[in-house]
């Protein structure tokens, strides 16, 4: 059974041989040609045929297609588009919308290995959610629902393929600028003349998209940038569109003015609208893309295109103790799974118990044994890839495009297409260490000349009056050591000097009071949305 929520850019195609619900990218007679290839083939050829079908389909998409034999469904390569099952009164249901699915459950249950993730990283662990009996396809994974019998397959995988014999250091430079180039190529190419529109920062990766288009001669640029004034993103960001020659707005935010927005309509309903079960809601380019267009600033048929996850792909998220790790046995196992629950699961300070870390602890290592990676003997560091991709990168940090969707924006992920995903799939690790590959490029290349001048992510200390509060405050904390200082300024300060006034969704003295120390403003986030989940299932 499918239940279908209409919203932007999902759509509902009715044809003869069946219906196809799917994103834009999939068009009509796509969906045509899978319906009629899943209506001439045999039951045991349908998995093989499907596969055929997904493998011509590129970028981004997902699809739910009900034909005579049954029901298909997948993701793409990164699960840039969620799809749900659920499992529960004794029916298989299918859906592009998790609370549709949640509503109609009789009897609501927590997973609590799912509850405890959420409220560990932000997302959950794997294809479960915090509801017992719904799961969400992963990356390049599909499904088949046949007479209530559920199949799951994996088509792709994002994986670092080690046994690939490398390039020189000068050809994968040279093959990584011209794959960059042509993809964003592909881009200036479907939007047509419209306009394109870039949030940004002063990293690498927004850099990359309006320095890289500008180079190939894209019209119609425009970026923009938001958070306290005078923040280094911004700074650097104006620096950056003003060399190039680019449109430039800016957004300012504060604490006061972010807690107003986290009370308006607007920002409840895009709660309820990225409601997931999975992951918690991605807010930051909210308020600054709905004020541009409230005022005009930018058009309705604007594609809006930034840098994720070009820090992550190229990569500088393997910690330096995980790259001389070889394959995981006894203690480097226990060690890994250490060292990934520190990173990735830790968003509030001394908060969670050993048994719950331990808990977590037997979540991954069961992601990672069912998928085989083990037995495939692989390098901690292709593994720490996988399990990040799989699970922050595809669950949180790309359920931002949710935002554009909200708004009604079609958007693009150029470091995400499947060109890229390939290319860094055959980057060894000596080439990602410290992103030396990525760096060397964009260095070397130096499109529209914002490289070599322009510092990268040069941080300043803002607002203004908390410099000298927050100095006093480090000469008073020395005595006690930096781990005892990096408490107080997460405590006390990091809500003020937060550059986008993300915490603002909690009062202050809530946080400066509380026995747990937030990591980051995903934290504060997190909590209210893990909060909104028990309520559900209690009422």
């Amino acid at each position: 059974m499918i239940i279908f929520n209409v919203h932007h850019p999902w759509c509902r195609h009715e044809l003869a041989a069946g219906t196809v619900y799917a994103t834009a990218s999939i068009d009509e007679p796509s969906c045509l040609e899978l319906l009629s290839k899943l209506n001439n083939c045999s039951e045991t050829d349908i998995l093989k045929t499907t596969n055929e079908w997904l493998d011509g389909a590129v970028n981004h998409f997902a699809i739910i297609c009900k034909f005579a034999g049954g029901i298909v469904a997948a993701t793409d390569r990164t699960a840039s588009y969620p799809v749900y099952i659920s499992k529960a009164d004794t029916q298989i249901k299918i859906s592009n919308h998790a609370p549709s699915l949640v509503s109609d459950i009789s009897s609501l249950t927590m997973d609590m290995d799912g509850i405890l993730s959420l409220e560990m990283a932000g997302y959950t662990i794997g294809q479960r959610s915090a509801v017992t009996g719904l799961h969400r396809l992963r990356p390049g994974e599909a499904c088949l629902l046949n007479k209530n019998r559920l199949k799951y397959w994996r088509y792709q995988k994002y994986f670092p393929n080690i046994a690939i014999a490398s390039p020189s250091k000068h050809n994968l430079r040279k093959e990584l600028a011209e794959t960059t180039l042509s993809t964003l190529d592909r881009v200036r190419d479907r939007a047509n003349g419209r306009q394109i529109v870039i949030p940004l920062s002063a990293g690498m990766d927004s850099r990359l998209i309006v320095s890289g288009l500008k180079h190939l001669g894209t019209k119609n640029l425009v970026c923009f940038s938001y958070g306290l004034k005078d923040n280094f993103e911004a700074k650097a960001a104006k620096v950056i569109a003003d060399t190039l020659g680019v449109e430039w707005h800016f957004i300012p935010l504060s604490v006061r003015q972010q807690r107003r927005f986290y009370n308006t309509p607007t920002y409840q309903n895009y709660l309820q609208f990225t409601h997931n079960y999975t992951s918690t809601p991605f807010q930051q380019d909210l308020y600054p893309l709905h004020s541009m267009l409230m005022s005009g600033t930018i058009d309705m048929d604007a594609s809006i295109v930034n840098g994720n996850s070009g820090d992550f792909i190229s990569g500088g998220h393997i910690p330096a103790c995980i790259r001389n790790m070889n394959a995981l046995t006894g203690d480097t196992y226990t060690k890994f799974i250490d060292e990934f629950i520190k990173k990735h699961l830790s968003l509030w300070d001394s908060r969670f118990t050993y048994e719950q870390r331990n808990r977590i602890g037997n979540v991954l290592r069961s992601e990672i044994e069912t998928d085989g990676l083990l037995d495939d003997n692989m390098p901690a560091y292709a593994i720490w890839e996988w399990l990040e991709f799989v699970n922050r990168q595809s669950k949180y940090v790309i359920s931002g495009q949710r935002i554009y969707d909200y708004l009604g924006f079609d958007w693009e992920l150029p470091l995400w297409q499947d060109a890229y995903l390939d290319f860094w799939s055959r980057v060894p690790l000596s080439m990602k260490t410290n992103q030396l590959l990525y760096k060397g490029m964009l260095l070397q290349e130096n499109w529209g000349g914002v490289w070599d001048r322009i510092p990268i992510n040069q941080k300043a200390i803002t607002p203004r009056w908390i410099i000298p509060v927050r100095s006093i405050a480090k000469a008073a904390c020395a005595p006690f050591g930096k781990k005892a200082w990096h408490r107080v300024e997460k405590r006390f300060f990091t809500y003020w000097m937060d550059w986008g006034g993300n915490f603002a969704i909690t009062p202050y003295w809530k946080l400066a009071t509380s026995i747990y120390v937030a990591r980051n403003s995903v934290a504060v986030h997190t909590q209210p949305y893990v909060e909104r989940i028990e309520a559900e299932m209690y009422r």
